[in-house]
């Protein structure tokens, strides 16, 4: 039975898997080339069950696709073709080693939401169902060059919505659902022939390029105290080290916001900034708590911040790595019964060293075990004279880094215009408490000006009327605006707003005496309808428009005839009975109480309406 099985699946033709091809896009290529569809017919084929729902970026199954296709998979070793087709290289280095363990082992038989579950993509908060992507003109090419085109790797990179290789924005294609199951396999089309488009954002496609690195650079797993050793080392050389060692979270928030312009047009702009009692709270994850799953564009944003690239990163893991294997082989150098806590210098023996001038910055720092910027730090907070060497800042290139700091110049283009490094420019900034001040503040001019004026350019924009429409347009500006500048806000907005078209006076005398007579003209005509039909409010003013049920205060005459013309329930079925006995008397001569109320037509009959009906009979008899 089982041979039977696989002999109805054979693969009559394998493609050969294409560069940055995904391996879900190959099993989609598989299934067509082969007459399969892509249906659940052709998952069953391919896993053998129907149920199993193929994952885009991260596929599982791999041991029933090699048992039912042994040798007809694109690579023969399971970790060959993860590595090739998927996005596992782009979470592995975040992962330390017995994490990614399991994960592969899980990788061969689980399903995709417990593999999303165990790499903490649930619990991040990113999104979990990446959505299906292309380029325009990778399409293109692909057709030229391979006859067919195909998904890619890296437009399927999470946080991503350009190509890196034609600075063009990702199309995103819609998702069928099939049955109880979910999506799928699904083939790309074809573009939809609109216009191109551009990202603005610089941002945009730095993201793009810096995951498109890690993608490509296949760093193994990385021990989470290492890593979170070279983010500390980093931001202490940047200067973000308070004065008892510990790192000033607020102010590397500040600066990243800054460095990443609040994260404008991000798709996960609302997720990184989350709320303002804690904004950036993931940097101090990243650093404090490196147990804890984080998604990578968490990572990617500190090492672009940090380091710049994913090679300058690399290296910086490399060397701490190093050295914690050296320090672990030279750990005998302790002596016994002692660590290195007890090796530490008390505090009155540093302020002591740190005021004898015959010593140096650099001797001291030996002496204590601390850096030597931490002693210059120390020695600079005590006015104590520094000596300059040539390596170190000079008084004239400090003078013009405050000057610069202060006119709220990028501290990039302050390093360039002085030559020095950008840790530097950090190093300088935490020494002078009164430059970071001056400097915010000059800084929130600068964006209040620039953001007052897209803002008003939005207002002026033609086609543009009231503030509603402008902020749809300009959301992030005025989001701004109205949390640091409400006054100014509200004030430009005032003469802006869209005008209200006020209606005319309304002559309420002349439309009292126009609804008198038309409601005498319609009483007349309800009175003459056969069968009798009872004469309410709602009735008489059917005709009339919705005028007759606005402001009934100031139509008294008006008022005044509904409540006089309508009738209860009680005399609409004496009016009924009327019509009734002198309907019998026209047609009969003998008229009997049950003859009444049938031709009455009445389904409440109470004892007065009996009473006055039988009077009425015997009037007539």
């Amino acid at each position: 039975m089982h041979r039977a099985r696989l002999a109805s699946t054979t693969i009559c033709y394998t493609p050969e898997l294409l560069h940055d091809e995904l391996l879900y896009s190959w099993l989609c290529r598989l299934a067509i080339l082969n007459a399969w569809g892509t249906g659940r017919d052709a998952v069953r084929k391919i896993f053998g069950g129907r149920t199993v729902t193929p994952s885009l970026t991260l596929p599982t199954h791999f041991d029933a696709m090699n048992e039912r296709y042994a040798g007809a998979l694109p690579h023969d070793s399971f970790a060959a073709l993860m590595e090739a087709s998927t996005l596992l290289p782009y979470h592995r280095p975040f992962l330390d080693h017995e994490r990614y363990a399991q994960l592969m082992e899980d990788s061969r038989s689980s399903n995709s939401l417990d593999l999303k579950l165990r790499l903490g993509l649930v619990a991040n908060r990113f999104g979990i169902n990446t959505p299906h992507r292309f380029c325009p003109a990778c399409v293109a090419e692909d057709i030229e060059m391979n006859g067919c085109h195909y998904w890619h790797r890296q437009h399927h990179l999470p946080g991503v919505n350009c190509c890196v290789r034609h600075s063009l924005q990702l199309q995103q294609q819609s998702v069928p659902k099939e049955g109880l199951f979910g999506q799928p396999l699904m083939y790309p089309g074809l573009p939809s022939g609109e216009e191109c488009i551009t990202p603005e954002c610089g941002f945009q496609f730095r993201f793009a390029q810096l995951s498109a690195d890690l993608l490509l650079a296949a760093l193994p797993p990385i021990n989470n105290a290492d890593r979170s050793n070279v983010y500390r080392n980093r931001l202490s050389a940047k200067g973000f080290q308070s004065s008892r060692r510990s790192l000033d979270y607020q102010l590397v928030a500040t600066e990243v916001r800054h460095y990443f312009a609040d994260f404008a047009n991000f798709q996960h702009q609302s997720r990184l900034l989350q709320t303002a009692r804690s904004p950036l709270r993931w940097i101090e994850d990243l650093v404090e708590r490196p147990d804890r799953s984080l998604h990578p564009i968490c990572h990617l944003l500190m090492i672009d911040f940090l380091f710049g690239s994913i090679a300058e990163f690399s290296l910086a893991v490399d060397a701490e790595r190093s050295s914690r294997e050296a320090t672990r082989g030279s750990a005998h150098a302790i002596p016994r019964g002692e660590t290195k806590k007890s090796l530490q210098v008390p505090g009155l023996e540093i302020e002591h060293l740190l005021r004898n001038p015959s010593l140096s910055c650099r001797q001291i720092a030996q002496q204590t075990g601390k850096s030597v910027g931490t002693i210059v730090k120390y020695r600079r907070q005590r006015k104590i004279e520094v000596k300059e060497r040539r390596k170190f800042v000079g008084a004239q290139t400090r003078t013009s880094i405050g000057h610069d700091l202060l006119s709220g110049l990028e501290l990039q283009s302050i390093a360039l215009r002085n030559g020095v490094s950008v840790q530097t420019i950090y190093r300088e900034l935490a020494y002078e408490k009164g430059t970071k001040l001056h400097r915010q503040r000059s800084l929130f001019m600068a964006q209040r000006t620039s953001r007052r004026d897209r803002w008003m350019g939005v207002l002026k924009t033609p086609g543009v009327e009231g503030i509603s429409k402008a902020r749809s347009l300009g959301f992030s500006d005025y989001a701004w605006l109205y949390r640091h500048d409400r006054s100014w806000l509200l004030t430009s907005n005032a003469q802006y707003r869209k005008s209200v078209s006020t209606r005319g006076t309304v002559n309420w005398p002349a439309r009292d005496q126009e609804l008198c007579s038309k409601v005498l003209t319609r009483m007349i005509l309800l009175l003459r309808a056969e069968p009798p039909m009872r004469i309410s409010v709602a009735r008489l003013c059917s005709g009339l428009g919705q005028s007759s049920q606005w402001r009934r205060d100031k139509l008294p005459h008006f008022k005044a005839l509904l409540s006089r013309f309508s009738e209860t329930p009680e005399s609409f079925r004496i009016r009924r009975v009327n019509f009734a006995i002198d309907f019998l008397v026209q047609r009969e001569s003998d008229i009997k109480l049950w003859k009444i109320q049938r031709a009455a037509g009445l389904r409440i009959w109470p004892a007065d309406l009996i009473a006055y009906a039988q009077r009425r009979i015997n009037e007539h008899t």
